[in-house]
């Protein structure tokens, strides 16, 4: 038995990520680097916030649903937090928050106030 590459459609082109796209189409859901606002944040039980973030640079995105943003939440730390809210919303990210078992990220997030800046990378991983 001999190994057999996959055919070539030449329909399709194979980007440096190994994704596979008609000719000439653009991915819009590169990873960037955003300035974040907190417009709201909420406890909804003993261990979980809601947490909403403003976008203020750029002021609007483009994700899918499944994807993450990346918190930098202290010098040479970051945390990969899934993105709650739904891609129909451009300029608001909702992130789901349990705090549980208190590490960086935690803490980080108990420190948010409300009209707090933030540096977040988003979209990441999930559906590309």
């Amino acid at each position: 038995m001999s190994f057999r590459p996959p055919s070539r459609n030449p329909a399709f082109e194979t980007t440096r990520w190994g994704s596979r796209v008609k000719p000439g189409m653009t991915i819009s859901y590169m990873a960037q680097k955003i300035q974040v606002e907190v417009i709201k944040k909420e406890q909804v039980t003993e261990k979980v916030y809601l947490v909403t973030f403003r976008l203020v640079e750029p002021p609007t995105i483009d994700f899918r649903a499944g994807q993450n943003m990346m918190l930098m939440v202290a010098p040479g730390v970051n945390r990969t937090m899934s993105i709650a809210s739904p891609p129909s919303e451009k300029s608001d990210l909702l992130m789901v928050h349990d705090i549980s078992p208190m590490g960086l990220g935690a803490k980080w997030t108990l420190g948010l106030k409300i009209g707090d800046r933030a540096a977040i990378v988003a979209p990441t991983g999930g559906a590309l």
